[in-house]
């Protein structure tokens, strides 16, 4: 999973998922624009762009991910 910032186009943080529960954990900093970048072997490739709150207090946020399996002969 690729964190990436959507302002300068650059990857803040790349991380592994749990392989037992596919979570994974990023600090954000507060009033940016965001990408997730999501790969897997046989499975197709999700993005997903967010913006983090301006609150001064962090907030934890939840992306809930499915990911779509490659089916041979299938249409994107």
């Amino acid at each position: 999973v690729q964190l990436i910032d959507r302002e300068t186009n650059q990857i803040v943080k790349s991380v592994i998922t749990d392989p037992q529960n596919g979570k994974f954990f990023f600090q954000v900093m507060n009033g940016r624009k965001y990408r997730l970048n999501v790969e897997s072997e046989g499975y197709m490739r999700f993005f997903e762009d967010f913006e983090s709150n301006e609150k001064e207090k962090p907030e934890a946020q939840t992306h809930d991910i499915s990911m779509q399996r490659m089916v041979l002969g299938s249409q994107v």
